[in-house]
């Protein structure tokens, strides 16, 4: 979180609220001003990490996204 609503760096209320609102339980760290993301961007695309899925086969289950917990179970043994 690079930004709260009011432009400025944000608060550990701030990032604790955000991460409430979204239901993320890990530490949530501030970007102040974006300077760490600003490091994945190229032509003001943002290139951060995705995840994907294959099963044992090999086979892609998801691409370029999270899986669901849903697409997670389907895809074990």
């Amino acid at each position: 979180m690079g930004e709260n609503e009011a432009s400025q760096t944000p608060s550990q209320a701030d990032l604790r609220r955000w991460a409430d609102d979204y239901g993320i339980t890990h530490p949530v760290l501030a970007d102040p001003n974006f300077g760490v993301t600003a490091r994945f961007l190229s032509s003001n695309v943002i290139q951060m990490p995705t995840g994907h899925l294959l099963t044992t086969g090999a086979e892609v289950v998801v691409r370029d996204s999270w899986p669901s917990s849903a697409e997670l179970n389907g895809a074990l043994p």
